[in-house]
């Protein structure tokens, strides 16, 4: 929530309370809800502010120390007692029209959240973070390249472990496809935008990753999970690969400012295999959907 949200004058009275009741409700459902349960690790899906490409350096600074501020963490953004790991979201870093028109935009978000494609391992369970915004992007333009590079040089390492794939946009679904009964507002089909006012035919929006993308991911990355964000609403879906069906959770926003009655985070739980016959391995990570309270019931 910044001055890009609604549309209010920068520093008015009335931004200034949504701001803060925003901020208060977020900081005390992460308190409250989330870290009662010990996580030894924190995975944030993307979308940490709302305007981040189009804000100045001290505004983004403002609104970084504000995230900080609500999820309890240090000045260099990580917890002392805890991992926690980000993934660039679209209203952070924009989408392909903007990474070169405004390449300072990718660099202040690398030197804030670190690099935008990497992988880490949790217990027996790899992580695949590949940065969506970029992926489908004109192959010959250097962040596209970089990221299918990461891609092609994971789809080639020897599976060693189970792995969990994490992508701010969700992977490409049929229209009209059905999210489960978790889903609160109705389901969005595939939109693609392009800019038409030059000749770049550059990406300005787009909600899913291109299918012919999500099929190259699903085969060569072969996740046994999906983790995915931007819908701001939750869906779960079966994508089926050549290694078999692949589960995909597009988790909803944990603010109840985004169009979601419904805020929402989940659980995750990994193979360890510290104790034998510790866990099943046909379910390497076991997750659950959480709720928040539904804000307009308390206040009215």
């Amino acid at each position: 929530m910044d001055k890009t949200s609604l549309h209010l004058p920068d520093k008015s009275l009335a931004l200034e309370l949504v701001k803060f009741y925003t901020d208060l409700n977020m900081r005390r459902s992460f308190f409250s809800s989330i870290l009662p349960f010990k996580p030894d690790v924190i995975l944030f899906l993307g979308d940490y502010f709302d305007g981040g490409p189009y804000l100045l350096d001290d505004e983004w600074q403002e609104s970084f120390n504000r995230f900080k501020h609500i999820f309890g963490l240090n000045t260099q953004g990580k917890y002392t007692d805890k991992e926690v790991y980000y993934i660039p979201g679209n209203h952070d870093i924009g989408y392909e029209i903007l990474h070169y028109a405004k390449p300072e935009v990718i660099r202040r978000y690398e030197g804030t959240f670190g690099v935008r494609n990497y992988r880490f391992k949790v217990g027996k369970v790899d992580f695949i973070a590949v940065d969506a915004q970029t992926i489908d992007g004109h192959r010959q333009k250097n962040l596209t390249s970089q990221t299918w590079e990461f891609v092609k040089n994971i789809s080639v390492d020897n599976i060693v472990h189970s792995r969990v794939l994490l992508t701010h946009i969700p992977l490409y679904r049929p229209d009209g496809t059905y999210c489960g009964p978790d889903r609160s507002s109705p389901i969005i089909n595939q939109r693609i935008q392009r800019a038409v006012y030059d000749k770049t035919n550059d990406i300005t929006y787009q909600n899913y990753v291109f299918e012919k993308t999500s099929k190259y991911l699903l085969d060569t990355i072969k996740p046994k999970l999906i983790l995915s964000g931007h819908d701001h609403d939750q869906c779960t879906i079966t994508h089926q690969s050549k290694s078999g069906p692949v589960k995909e959770h597009t988790l909803g926003t944990i603010s109840w400012q985004q169009g979601n009655l419904y805020p929402s985070f989940m659980l995750l739980s990994v193979d360890n295999s510290t104790l034998p016959n510790a866990s099943n391995l046909e379910e390497p990570v076991l997750s659950h959907l959480c709720y928040l309270p539904k804000q307009l019931h308390i206040y009215m």
